[in-house]
């Protein structure tokens, strides 16, 4: 059995990610940093591959492991 493949149409999809890392009281970077994401294009999961425009935006809480 054969299966023909379907040409897809190119299409940009944008990441972004940008935050604040904190400072300690010693003035140097602490391990935690507050983020927000935004994604806009294509899902990035797969699933549901023919819905045209996928906006996503949130919030990140992120630690270090140093």
């Amino acid at each position: 059995m054969q299966f023909k493949h379907k040409k897809e149409a190119y299409k940009l999809s944008v990441n972004c990610l940008a935050g604040w890392k904190f400072v300690t009281n010693k003035n140097q970077l602490s391990n935690i940093g507050l983020f927000f994401n935004f994604y806009y294009g294509i899902n990035p999961n797969g699933q549901f591959s023919n819905i045209p425009i996928y906006p996503w935006a949130g919030i990140k809480l992120i630690y270090d492991f140093k």
